[in-house]
């Protein structure tokens, strides 16, 4: 095992899956369904063959063919080599004709040599815009989802971010116009700084603007001036892959070994993949010790090794369907009636009453879930529980967890209805950004979520104890330091209809064992005694009984009448909560055979004989 190996199985654990930047892009790319490798298909761009081209040796229009020369089967143009061409809709057509006959899928162009997008000077700024639009009408015509541009600049950090942001950001506008992204790549001077460029995107706020992480670009030298030196470009490519939409990796030299010398692919590989994203990564080869055929091929099989040995590691689990369109046979009712979460023309109907929770059968660590919902009502409130406990907190219908709002029609300075996220009940997190009141909780970046009556997308992506929330394409929440990083998925009701579907997912790769702080409560066999609506299962000698099921709490009055459950044999314990009026909520395990004050648990059932007005909630029994 050499070096390279041995650092990357040490210290994977270790690897975080998405930086705390404020927003993020997912990969243009689905993931397919049933796919049980490292997601990643190897393209190649055509600056790995620059001396050639440049050169004359090679002529663009046999840059397909060199491809499958290769074994590759994608593509990434570099504008350069048919700059005088981009109008020449005959050419154009050629180059694609070429791929298509080669089996080549034609991916991006590389754009550079056509003006600062980010120029200070905005005459310069949309001059800059209007030359890179032709290559949009290239892209779109070779059948290219993307054109990569720059985001230079000049200024200071603050400065530059908002002139590449309004170059961006009508370029992208017309890039929508064509079905195109326009990504950008790290390039030099701030643009290699991954916080900044994720700064940028957020500012720019349009799906289909991105960014192309590179593997090698984190010099931030800008001609005569050095901005911060080298960028780490691990932090670098971790903060930006949540935008990206392509990859590059770059190389330069190899040992003997066949390792890439100046970066641990292992390491970014894995970072890669554990982002989610599941497009190319395209070999771009630059260095002068091996000629450009051995560059492109090392780089190639040092790719395809890194797949293997992750998949054979770190096997990526298929998708699997949370909900299944008919019944809720992944899932357990906590402390709902039976009609609180019900199956409706395949999709979870969430009534909201009670206030309550519906559980995953199996815990979760590290996964991407996704699952839409629709609103029908104009003030709405539901929830979705990530690596929560399997039964509530004392003295409330939550559990423990960290909560995904799903809400319509509140607006507040401290909360929203386009995709906040909390800690509740016991748990911990550090929001991406500060909340004005210091919870803990991050506000979205973006008001994206669509109104009454629209579906909404929802993607969580949670990897040791950091998860982030795309809301309809875009990541416009995250946290950090969150525990507990280990238990269930629930969906919450409280109050209103809400529907569910397309409920899938993900499990991600995990490593090193968690300590108890950061997992969930050990699911036990509790069955809730009350459903929230009614006394269903509850006996009283009085029909006049001085009993009230109030949603969550099950309340007796002054004076009300001794209540009765009767209990299988095999039922060795009951967990109450109860709050006498005035007084403080208490939670009592009581055991079979047991008498207490206000409840006792003999002759084969849980008699509730409360002496003053008590509210009790969250009663389970235990076998």
């Amino acid at each position: 095992m050499d070096h390279t190996r041995r650092t990357f199985l040490g210290n994977s654990a270790k690897l975080a899956a998405f930086a705390t930047t404020s927003s993020a892009f997912p990969s243009c790319v689905s993931a397919p369904l049933q796919s049980k490798v490292a997601d990643f298909e190897i393209s190649l761009a055509q600056w790995s063959l620059h001396r050639a081209f440049g050169a004359g040796d090679l002529d663009n229009l046999d840059f397909a063919k060199m491809a499958r020369h290769f074994d590759i089967n994608a593509i990434e143009y570099v504008n350069q080599f048919f700059h005088n061409k981009s109008l020449d809709e005959n050419y154009i057509a050629q180059m694609k004709q070429r791929a298509d006959d080669m089996g080549v899928q034609s991916l991006l162009i590389m754009c550079d040599g056509d003006g600062n997008l980010g120029d200070p000077s905005a005459t310069r700024r949309e001059i800059a815009v209007q030359k890179h639009r032709q290559w949009l009408r290239a892209a779109k015509q070779l059948g290219c989802h993307s054109i990569r541009v720059n985001a230079a600049s000049s200024g200071s950090f603050e400065e530059q971010q908002k002139l590449a942001a309004d170059g961006l950001a009508k370029l992208a506008d017309y890039g929508a116009e064509y079905g195109l992204n326009v990504i950008v790549e790290n390039h030099g001077g701030y643009s290699s700084n991954g916080n900044w460029l994720a700064g940028v995107m957020n500012m720019v706020g349009k799906d289909n603007c991105g960014t192309l992480p590179d593997f090698g670009n984190f010099n931030m030298y800008n001609g005569n001036d050095v901005q911060d030196g080298l960028y780490d470009r691990y932090q670098g490519v971790e903060e930006m892959m949540p935008f990206a939409k392509a990859v590059s990796a770059k190389s330069h030299a190899f040992d003997d070994n066949g390792n890439e010398t100046g970066t641990d692919y292992y390491r970014m590989v894995e970072l890669i993949l554990r982002s989610g994203y599941t497009g190319h990564i395209g070999i771009e080869y630059e260095g002068g010790k091996h000629s450009e055929d051995d560059g492109i091929r090392l780089t190639r099989d040092l790719l395809k090794k890194v797949r293997s040995e992750l998949t054979e590691i770190y096997p990526l689990e298929p998708w699997q369907n949370l909900f299944n369109g008919n019944n809720l046979s992944n899932w357990q009712k906590v402390n709902c009636h039976d009609e609180t979460f019900t199956v409706e023309d395949n999709m979870i109907k969430c009534d909201g009453i009670p206030t309550g929770v519906l559980r995953s059968e199996k815990r979760y660590r590290n996964f991407i879930c996704e699952f839409e919902y629709k609103h029908i009502e104009d003030i709405s409130n539901a929830g979705f529980f990530v690596w929560s406990d399997p039964t509530p907190a004392i003295g409330v219908p939550f559990t423990r967890a960290i909560e995904v709002q799903v809400i319509n029609g509140y607006e507040t300075e401290n909360y929203t209805s386009h995709g906040d996220i909390f800690a509740i009940w016991g748990a911990t997190l550090k929001p991406a950004r500060p909340h004005p009141s210091g919870a803990e909780r991050c506000l979205p970046s973006q008001r994206r979520a669509r109104g009454t009556g629209e579906w909404n997308h929802f993607r969580i992506t949670a990897v040791d104890g950091t998860l982030s929330l795309s809301v309809n394409g875009k990541v416009v929440s995250a946290g950090t330091e969150i525990n507990p990083r280990e238990g269930f998925l629930c969906i919450e009701a409280e109050g209103e209809t809400v529907y569910f579907k397309n409920m899938r997912v993900r499990e991600l790769p995990s490593s090193g064992r968690l300590a108890p702080e950061q997992k969930a409560k050990r699911l036990r066999r509790d069955h809730s005694l009350y459903n929230g609506r009614d006394l269903a299962g509850w006996t009283s000698h009085s029909k006049n009984n001085g009993w009230k099921a109030n949603g969550p709490s099950l309340v007796a009055d002054t004076g009300a009448a001794p209540l009765r459950y009767a209990l299988e044999s095999k039922i060795d314990s009951v967990s109450i909560d109860w709050q006498p009026a005035g007084g403080s909520m208490t939670r009592t395990r009581i055991k079979r055979g047991e008498e207490l004050e206000n409840f006792s648990f003999v002759r084969g059932a849980l008699t509730l004989h409360p002496t003053t007005k008590i509210n009790f909630m969250n009663l389970f029994s235990r076998y």
